[in-house]
């Protein structure tokens, strides 16, 4: 066999090895990069005192759940902004509309992605 023949398909493997790394980098990027999306969110949701009342993951407690209720976000936007039922109104300088997206959006996350956000490593 040719010796130019071998260093082609040696070059050949090589870059295919090098493209698979790169793959996997950027696919560990983007699972990273939700679970950080999904840490802040849950950090947004806390930090707005939603937990108290909702459950740490949102999932109900002494208020109903949040989770998979299919609100739009002008709808969750305007519950939050003039309350239902025995919520309570939450001004713009109490949870800023910002933190009302973040959070929002960590809501609306899909199930598998919201357990890998918060270290859960099985369900009930």
């Amino acid at each position: 066999m040719p010796r130019h023949s071998r260093s082609r398909r040696s070059r050949s493997v090589t870059t295919l090895a090098t493209a698979s790394f790169v793959a996997l980098i950027l696919l560990g990027a983007g699972v990273a990069g939700r679970q950080d999306d999904g840490n802040r969110g849950r950090q947004a949701f806390d930090d707005a005192g939603c937990a108290t009342c909702h459950g740490p993951s949102a999932k109900g407690g002494t208020a109903p759940k949040l989770v998979g209720t299919g609100r739009t976000y002008p709808d969750f936007l305007r519950v939050v902004r003039e309350g239902i039922g025995e919520m309570e109104a939450q001004s713009e300088s109490d949870v800023p509309d910002e933190q009302l997206t973040i959070i929002y959006e960590w809501l609306g996350q899909s199930t598998s992605t919201r357990i890998a956000s918060e270290g859960v490593t099985h369900t009930p």
